[in-house]
């Protein structure tokens, strides 16, 4: 499946420093400010680069080097290793990345003495294959400049270096063009696209003054930028084609949106859109009274909102079947009204020997309100119903039958037409939010009792909340802070409290039934909710589909991920997802890898809980389908 794309932002700042270490330490600050991800350093040994004869006489180099009669770098100041050693100390304690330039071997080991992993090659010396070999030996990762070369001699510079590179580093090929400050006619982007044949990823070394080149390259797929920077207001002799701090932290802005928007190269559905379609699209009803046998077409069947049963996306493959019971006018159509069974919402379940939930470890359930738990279990083999409780819940009466299963509690998102956030920074609003949950902990309790499987402290699913919308603050320490307070608040006697994980884009109704996206900036990574539950004793529930949008995001491995938390974890939601905000799908639908699920989860003994969009259409065909999809995966990795 493909994946978002993530770009890694370079600045090359020691041109600027022109060794000035106040200077230097001032700019380290600023481009962590800008969420630059690493600043780049050269080094050279004039008597290792340059002839003797040049350095010796300089009406030689007057006639090799025509226009500017000069080397232009030969008068730079440049740190020495001790410097180097503070900087590093410095980006380390920034949390940024430090990148080398040698120019010649001996800087090379100069760079490797003070612990340098990461290099990068200019475009100058990108054929210098002595050098080039140095630094695959030792480097983690190593950057190499193309600009100046043609097509074919970054073909022979791939397969020169290839067989080293294999052995020990991951080498990225940037674009690039030599010329400084190089005008829009001789930029060239799309050539970035060439060279992917001979890297996994690629980039753009910016040596131009236009600033929609960064945000072109981007557009083009490059993971990697580098641009020369310097302080604001400075006017040192620079880089011809440096950008200030601050317009360089205004383009990464712009080119991280460009990235958000580029999204990935499949057509989907937002969770955005599935909630607009949820609640404006239509449903198959009946336009008049039929008979059992009729054959079903445009003259008794019609269209109309709100969704139910089976949706208008189904129109042309329920056109043409017959009707499988007498129909009335006005009622909704369901897969069980129809005759022929092979529509999308009505797959059959496979059953092996053992039946189709006998390979899935624990116990499973779906999501149910209690107006339809008859529908959603009857002559269905599961132990558990997850009642997700809704905003018009919290001030009812709400009368209840006896039901031999278990029960899971899933708090409100909304109460009162807002959604509640036990994380907010205005008390009066988080503790109204502490108040609805309390009311719905009493209902719940008052539940209990019908489900006679439900023996033990009642499982009780909770948001944390905490989705930012402009001009918030964005501290995630004090989202923690909150939440744990909140928690206590809670009257949660003969409950369990379960922390879900959150989604990095959570998309939320307005009052005006408006569609809207937030933006979560805590609960999301697996090592900060692993702490989390362990310093409070708290278990967690893992909405898988959560996970993996946010690894998605965060360029984190999902697989880790799941290890991390697996101690903590009582209860699990399941669906498939797509790049950053597509939720929802069915396994096997997206980029969820479930043979490492079913890896992780193979002696798990709570509840799967599937999350299928609108599962609960059609008496919740797609819900059980799910199990059935899950069922053969850990068929898969138990043979």
């Amino acid at each position: 499946m493909s994946k978002p794309q993530k770009v890694y932002y370079i600045a090359e700042v020691g041109k600027a420093c022109n060794g000035d270490l106040d200077y230097c330490r001032k700019l380290l600050s600023e481009c962590k400010k800008a969420k630059v991800n690493a600043v780049r350093f050269h080094h050279y040994f004039v008597e290792e680069i340059v002839h003797s004869s040049i350095i010796d006489d300089t009406s030689v180099a007057e006639r090799a080097w025509s226009f500017e009669l000069k080397l232009p770098f030969i008068d730079e100041i440049l740190f020495d290793k001790m410097e180097y050693k503070k900087i590093l100390n410095w980006c380390r304690e920034l949390g940024i990345d430090f990148i080398a330039t040698p120019w010649d071997i001996k800087s090379a080991e100069l760079f490797k003495n003070i612990g340098i992993e990461d290099y990068k090659i200019n475009s100058m010396n990108a054929m210098n294959y002595p050098l080039a070999y140095e630094l695959l030996k030792y480097g983690k990762n190593v950057y190499i400049s193309t600009g100046g070369l043609s097509e074919k001699e970054v073909e022979n510079l791939y397969y020169d270096i290839n067989s080293k590179a294999r052995e020990y580093s991951k080498v990225t090929f940037l674009h690039a063009v030599c010329a400084y400050p190089a005008p829009e006619t001789i930029l060239n982007l799309k050539s970035m696209r060439t060279l992917l044949r001979y890297t996994d990823r690629t980039g753009y070394s910016s040596n131009d003054n236009i600033e929609a080149s960064v945000l072109t390259a981007v557009a083009l797929g490059a993971e990697v930028i580098e641009k020369h920077v310097h302080l604001n207001g400075y006017n040192k002799e620079l880089h011809k084609a440096s950008m200030s701090i601050d317009n360089f932290s205004a383009v990464i802005d712009q080119a991280n949106q460009v990235v958000t928007a580029m999204g990935i190269d499949i057509k989907h559905e937002s969770r955005g859109e599935m909630v607009n379609q949820d609640l404006f699209s239509k449903s198959i009803v009946l336009k008049s009274d039929i008979l059992k046998g009729t054959i079903l077409n445009d003259t008794n069947l019609t269209l109309k909102l709100p969704p139910r049963g089976i949706n208008a996306n189904q129109w042309t493959n329920v056109v043409g079947m017959r009707a499988a019971n007498d129909l009335r006018k006005g009622e909704y159509l369901f897969s069980s009204d129809i005759v022929d069974e092979s529509i999308e919402n009505n797959i059959p379940l496979k059953e092996d020997s053992c039946g189709y939930r006998a390979h899935i470890p624990g116990k499973i359930g779906i999501v149910a309100r209690l107006s339809d738990i008859e529908l959603m279990t009857t002559n269905r083999n599961i132990d558990y119903v997850e009642l997700h409780f809704a905003a018009s819940d919290i001030n009812k009466v709400l009368p209840c039958k006896d039901y031999d299963l278990d029960l899971v509690i899933h708090v409100p998102e909304y109460a009162d037409g807002q959604l509640l956030d036990l994380c907010s920074y205005d008390e009066s609003f988080r503790q109204f939010s502490i108040d609805a949950i309390n009311d719905v902990i009493q209902k719940a309790r008052d539940l209990k009792p019908h489900f006679k499987r439900c023996i033990g402290n009642l499982k009780f699913i909770i948001h944390p909340g905490a989705m930012m919308f402009s001009g918030e603050s964005d501290n995630s320490r004090r989202h923690y802070e909150l939440f744990a307070d909140s928690l206590l608040k809670l009257k949660s006697r003969g409950l369990e409290l379960l922390i879900e994980n959150m989604v990095p884009f959570p998309w939320y109704l307005g009052k005006d039934w408006s569609v809207n996206q937030g933006n979560t900036i805590s609960f999301m990574d697996a090592e900060e909710i692993y702490n989390f539950c362990m310093k409070y004793d708290y278990a967690m529930c893992l909405d898988l589909c959560h996970a993996k949008l946010y690894t998605n995001y965060a360029g984190k491995d999902f697989f880790e991920y799941m290890k991390t938390v697996q101690p903590i974890v009582k209860h699990l939601h399941f669906s498939d997802c797509l790049g950053i905000d597509g939720e929802g799908l069915h396994i096997g639908e997206g980029d969820i890898n479930w043979n490492q699920v079913c890896e992780v989860f193979q002696n798990y003994q709570y509840g799967w809980t599937p999350e299928i969009w609108n599962g609960h259409h059609n008496n919740g065909v797609k819900f059980f389908e799910a199990h059935n999809r899950l069922n053969e995966e850990f068929k898969k990795i138990k043979a």
